[in-house]
């Protein structure tokens, strides 16, 4: 099920403290988001924000879709400039599979592997 998810970063939280009104929001930029990467809002399954919240940032949102298929084309079809065109307050924002603790961990592993190669003078390594 978890290639069906998609992770949303730095989309703007509700300034409310009622639930409700906080997820209306939450619907309504995912569904314009949507919209812009060529999907309907029947695409959706359901979302919740991950962790706690904070004054200072804003939680990742998950977002749960109907297929692998339907992730996949969101993943491919997301261009920051087409979001911001469509809402102006997206233009942090950034979007990623939802992925296992384990494969986060060899994703840092070979970030780290890169950096201590570029920083070692290797060149042509991307």
């Amino acid at each position: 099920f978890r290639a069906r998810n998609v992770i949303f970063f730095k989309v703007p939280e509700s300034p409310s403290r009622d639930v409700q009104a906080k997820k209306t929001h939450d619907k309504t930029l995912i569904e314009s988001i949507l919209a812009a990467s060529n999907l309907e809002g029947e695409d959706l399954v359901t979302f919740h924000r991950l962790g706690k919240t904070t004054v200072t940032n804003h939680r990742p949102l998950k977002v749960v879709l109907v297929s692998k298929e339907k992730a996949i084309k969101l993943l491919r079809n997301f261009k920051r400039d087409v979001i911001v065109k469509v809402n102006a307050s997206l233009s942090e924002m950034s979007i990623s599979s939802d992925k296992t603790p384990a494969e986060r961990s060899f994703l840092a592993d070979l970030r780290s592997e890169l950096n201590d190669r570029i920083g070692k003078g290797e060149t042509g390594l991307t």
